[in-house]
C-alpha cells in the first residue's frame, strides 16, 4: 500500500456540481477537499501512462487493459482510502456534524440523541443539545481537527476547550479568474460566454492525502520510481498541477477502550457517502417501529444487526465530475457529506474502521467508530 500526499504547486480548482450556464452573476465556487474519485482519477491516469495504455484504444476495446485496471465504473482491483489533510506535521479529519462550538468561543458542547418526537421523518430520536447550554452555539461544517482530538471524541469524551480547528479560511487564499467559451474548430471566442471561477490558493504546507491499495509489488515499485522522478500530475479541474510524494504510513485508527456501561456505538464519516432514495440513511438498513422509543433504521454490519437511531449531518451536498475516457460529464449525485455522525444503540464490538455502501474502492463511505453515552438508558 502507497501513502501518497498531493502538495499544491499553483492554485487549484475542483469544480461544483453547477454547470457553467446556471451562474448568472456569481463566480462558479470550488469543493475542497478534492472528492476521492477525482484524486483516483489522476492517478490512475498517471498509472495508464505508466503502462502504455493506448487511451484512443481503450475507448474501443476495454479488454487490452490488464485485468486489474477495472473500467472507469469499477477501479478494478485499486482500491483508496481518504482523502485526509495533513498540515504542519499534523494529520486532521472533518470536525464530526454532533460538535458545536460555545457562542463565546471557548469550548465545545455535543449533540446526542434526545427522546423521540413527532416531526416530518415520523416520531424519530433528533439530535439535541445538553441541558442548560449557552444560546448561540455554531456548527462547525468545513472545519478539521487533529487527529488526537477525534480519538478523543471517538472515546466519547469531550474535547479539550482550546481544542484548535481549522476553516478553509485558515487553508486557503481565494483568487478569481476571468475566461471565456471557445470554439476549438475555428479557435475563436464564443460570444456570450464569459465566466468567473474562483480558484484557491493553498498554504504551502497543506497536503491532501490518501492510501492507495490492491496495485501488484512490480507496479507499486514502478510508481513509487516514476512519483519520484517526476512528481508532478495535473489534479482537478482546468489541469491544475499536484506535487505528488510518497510518505510513510498514516496513523492507524484503533477502537477505543469501551468507558462505561451505558455507552453504545457511534460511527463518524471521514469521507463523502452515496446516498440514493433506497440507501437513505445507510445502505442496507431498513425502517422499523418501536411504540415506546420511536422509529428506527435496523440492518447489519459485519454481520451484527445495529439499530440506527439518530444521526447528525452537514448539509447534503452534490457531486458530479468528469469522465477523461469519454470526455463528458459524469451524472451529479447527492452525497452525505464527511463529519456525518451515526448514533446506534448497541453496545457490540465493531472495526475501529470500516467502508459501506457504493464505490467504497473510489474511497467513499469511510467510517471510523466510537462510543457515545445514551442517558435515556440510566
Amino acid at each position: 500500500m502507497l501513502t501518497l500526499a498531493f502538495y499544491p504547486v499553483d492554485t487549484w480548482f475542483f469544480r461544483e456540481s453547477r454547470p457553467m450556464e446556471s451562474l448568472g452573476g456569481t463566480s462558479l465556487g470550488n469543493q475542497f477537499p478534492p472528492s476521492p474519485s477525482t484524486l483516483m482519477g489522476a492517478l490512475r491516469t498517471r498509472l495508464g501512462d505508466l503502462i502504455g495504455l493506448n487511451w484512443q484504444q481503450l475507448k474501443q476495446q476495454p479488454d487490452i487493459a490488464p485485468p486489474w485496471w477495472g473500467d472507469a465504473e469499477q477501479p478494478g482491483d485499486l482500491k483508496l482510502i481518504g482523502p485526509w489533510l495533513y498540515i504542519d506535521n499534523q494529520h486532521y479529519f472533518p470536525v464530526p456534524a454532533h460538535l458545536l462550538r460555545q457562542a463565546n468561543g471557548n469550548g465545545y458542547v455535543m449533540l446526542s440523541p434526545g427522546k423521540a418526537v413527532i416531526c416530518d421523518l415520523g416520531t424519530v430520536r433528533l439530535p439535541t443539545l445538553p441541558a442548560q447550554t449557552s444560546p448561540g452555539v455554531k456548527p462547525l461544517e468545513g472545519h478539521w481537527l487533529e487527529q488526537q482530538d477525534l480519538n478523543r471524541i471517538l472515546q466519547g469524551e469531550q474535547p479539550h476547550p482550546n481544542m484548535k480547528t481549522l476553516c478553509l479560511d485558515d487553508l486557503f487564499e481565494n483568487e478569481y479568474r476571468l475566461g471565456i467559451g471557445m470554439d476549438t474548430t475555428s479557435r475563436s471566442v464564443i460570444e456570450g460566454q464569459l465566466y468567473q471561477t474562483r480558484h484557491l490558493r493553498p498554504r504551502k504546507d497543506l497536503a491532501v492525502m490518501v492510501n492507495l491499495d490492491g496495485l501488484d509489488e512490480s507496479i507499486e515499485q514502478r510508481l513509487r520510481d516514476s512519483l519520484q522522478q517526476q512528481p508532478l500530475l495535473r489534479l482537478g479541474g482546468e489541469g491544475r498541477m499536484a506535487e505528488v510524494r510518497v510518505t510513510s504510513t498514516p496513523p492507524a485508527f484503533r477502537l477505543p477502550k469501551q468507558p462505561r456501561k451505558q455507552s453504545c456505538v457511534m460511527a463518524i464519516a471521514l469521507t463523502d457517502m452515496p446516498i440514493t432514495k433506497e440507501s437513505w440513511p445507510l445502505p442496507g438498513f431498513t425502517r422499523m417501529t418501536d411504540t415506546e422509543q420511536g422509529d428506527y433504521w435496523q440492518g447489519t454490519w459485519v454481520e451484527q444487526t445495529m439499530n440506527l437511531v439518530a444521526m447528525a449531518t452537514p448539509k447534503v451536498h452534490r457531486q458530479g465530475g468528469w469522465d477523461l475516457l469519454n470526455h463528458k460529464p459524469r451524472a451529479v449525485r447527492s452525497f452525505l457529506p464527511a463529519g456525518t455522525v451515526f448514533f446506534f444503540n448497541h453496545a457490540t464490538t465493531l472495526p475501529s474502521s470500516l467502508q459501506i455502501g457504493s464505490d467504497t474502492a473510489w474511497g467513499y463511505g469511510h467510517l471510523v467508530t466510537g462510543w457515545w453515552n445514551d442517558l435515556l438508558k440510566g
